[in-house]
């Protein structure tokens, strides 16, 4: 359980930075010009949806606490050989 929350706890550091990594890169690029705010705001909010939609499938107990009712039939995936998968991503 402890790992499955450390997973998550690195995307949430990776969203939380994703504003961050989004403006360096931006200023970083002397030879593009940067993107309306309006298209950095759509990426943004993309980046959001996909981590939430993730959380979601990863952890069908919760979409169905939250009323998403798309993985009432499914469980969460504990076992050591889905653990280590995590695991293996995360130290990358």
């Amino acid at each position: 359980m402890l790992r499955i929350q450390s997973c998550f706890a690195a995307r949430f550091v990776l969203i939380a930075l994703a504003p961050g990594v989004l403006l360096a890169a931006q200023s970083t690029s002397s030879a593009a010009p940067p993107l309306p705010l309006n298209d950095r705001i759509k990426t943004l909010n993309a980046i959001f949806s996909d981590q939430w939609e993730d959380r979601l499938k990863h952890e069908p107990e919760f979409a169905s606490s939250i009323g998403d009712k798309r993985y009432n039939d499914q469980l969460s995936d504990l076992s050591v050989q889905n653990l280590n998968f995590f695991h293996e991503v995360l130290s990358r």
